[in-house]
């Protein structure tokens, strides 16, 4: 089962092939696939900074919302605090966002398919990159 990082859902935004192979693929398979709240704000904000119109904000959303969301427990909040310090006090610091994206996955026990190469420095975190 993956979780789809927001660096994943841009490009299949964007028409990037292989993660539009990829995606499809596991829809095909009929894999349960997730995505975090958090990356759903992610896109919410750059559709919006980009200029884009309400009604294609709009049908974007609708599209996402037909994906299983994980929202923000405190579990979740947790982990990804932990995960924030450690990655602090070892100097390979990454975004708050992040790292509540990472937890998402390990808590779930999920796969995240992403393209940020920097979500190898999360023990415990089971990734697979797209390119």
């Amino acid at each position: 089962m993956p979780i789809l990082d927001t660096s994943f859902l841009i490009d299949v935004l964007r028409g990037e092939s292989n993660s539009i192979d990829r995606f499809g693929e596991a829809l095909v398979e009929r894999q349960q696939i997730s995505i975090s709240a958090i990356s759903v704000m992610e896109i919410e904000q750059g559709l919006v900074l980009c200029g884009y119109q309400p009604s294609k904000i709009s049908r974007a959303m609708n599209d996402l919302a037909q994906l299983n969301v994980h929202v923000v427990s405190q579990e979740i909040a947790q982990t990804a605090g932990k995960i924030r310090a450690e990655l602090i006090q070892e100097g390979k610091s990454i975004s708050p966002e992040d790292c509540i994206i990472a937890a998402t996955a390990i808590n779930n026990t999920q796969t995240l398919w992403t393209a940020d190469r920097h979500f190898e420095r999360i023990t415990g975190l089971n990734v697979q990159f797209h390119r």
